[in-house]
């Protein structure tokens, strides 16, 4: 519910070039830019922005060990940022902060990178 009315505000503010922000708004947007902050969890939110993945093709495909990936999938579930569900044996991770995916869409596409190849499409 909280997360609906951050990215409807934010959404708003972006398109309608500068509406005032609530502090509400304002404090989420610095929550995901804090817990994004972190190179690997942004190559890591990047990476499953193609495509939902297990931890064993995003550290493979990151060529990261896997100790590492988990420990920043923690950080990022814990903070709302991607989500998971069982898959047999394995766990699936997606994103599924509609306001992470716009904050890594909006700096990669500044950046003249595209997010929607990566080393998982291979």
């Amino acid at each position: 519910m909280v997360k609906d009315v951050v990215f409807d505000a934010l959404s708003d503010y972006i398109t309608m070039g500068g509406l005032i922000v609530s502090d509400q708004v304002c404090e989420r947007v610095a929550e995901v830019l804090k817990v994004l902050g972190h190179p690997i969890r942004l190559r890591i939110v990047q990476t499953l922005l193609t495509e939902e993945s297990c931890v064993k093709n995003i550290w493979s495909c990151l060529d990261l060990p896997q100790a590492t990936v988990s420990q920043h999938l923690s950080v990022l579930k814990g903070k709302g940022v991607v989500d998971s569900a069982r898959e047999g044996v394995s766990m699936r991770y997606w994103v599924s902060d509609d306001i992470s995916k716009m904050i890594v869409t909006s700096l990669m596409e500044h950046m003249g990178m595209d997010c929607r190849g990566s080393c998982l499409d291979k």
